[in-house]
């Protein structure tokens, strides 16, 4: 469920109230009911992307699916995955002949 479009409102006016330097960040972060790692987190966001930072974000995994990570956790340790049965080969001359 995406968050409330009150909750991206908030940035912009954490972003308004930090950007008038009225307020220390620990005095800005209570008023607006975050912690100071989010306000820090959110004030550099803007300074480096401005204010399309201030837009929500996926918050979908960054991780691969898990059949890459099987395939990738045998390459880790060094074990190879298990070899097809391909049958017994069939030498001519060996088996058999005299």
């Amino acid at each position: 469920m995406p968050w409330s479009e009150t909750v991206e409102m908030s940035r912009f006016k954490f972003i308004a109230d930090f950007e008038s330097c009225l307020y220390e960040m620990t005095q800005l972060c209570e008023k607006h009911g975050i912690s100071r790692k989010t306000g820090y987190k959110w004030a550099k966001r803007f300074g480096r992307e401005g204010v399309e930072s201030l837009k929500d974000r996926s918050r979908a995994p960054k991780h691969r699916s898990p059949s890459n990570q099987a395939q990738g956790c045998r390459a880790t340790v060094g074990v190879a995955p298990p070899a097809p049965d391909l049958g017994t080969p069939q030498v001519a001359g060996l088996a058999g002949e005299a």
